[in-house]
């Protein structure tokens, strides 16, 4: 099943790692690196096209548009993004198709679910410090109610 760019934006997982294409960034496991906008421009063109094989051509019109770039530009990104999927001879992500373009083999999957789950621990720690603060302000309130109340006693008698 194909994705769209547009969809693709909100993230999206390719093998064990997990992309965020907005922040330009690749989680695997416990590490992430942030790659180049056209590093990132070029995995995400393979994911839309997952499976099917992408000329340098379509890479160069999708990813540079009216630059002209030599053939190495897209060899390097290739490169780099097989680097940090960790792309192996016993793992291969990204498949070179000779004479033709390239192939991302592993399965692209929407990171919608995955996202959230990603981002409630600093939800948690949101929430948390708002209601430490909602706490304390009570707190402080219920301590100026007693005080008022005590001095008003103690002028009334």
């Amino acid at each position: 099943m194909g994705f769209t760019p547009q969809e693709l934006q909100d993230g999206f997982l390719v093998g064990d790692c997990r992309i965020d294409p907005r922040q330009s960034r690749i989680v695997r496991g416990d590490s992430q690196v942030h790659l180049e906008p056209r590093v990132m421009d070029v995995l995400v063109c393979l994911a839309a096209r997952a499976g099917e094989v992408v000329s340098r051509n379509t890479l160069n019109e999708q990813v540079w548009r009216d630059v002209v770039v030599t053939d190495q530009a897209v060899t390097n990104c290739i490169s780099e993004l097989r680097r940090h999927l960790g792309d192996g001879p016993t793992n291969r992500i990204i498949e070179t198709i000779p004479k033709r373009g390239y192939r991302l083999t592993a399965p692209v999957q929407l990171a919608h679910v995955e996202r959230s789950e990603a981002e409630s621990p600093q939800s948690r720690t949101q929430v948390s410090i708002t209601r430490r603060y909602r706490l304390v302000a009570a707190g402080l309130l219920l301590f100026g109610a007693i005080t008022l109340g005590v001095l008003w006693w103690r002028a009334a008698s």
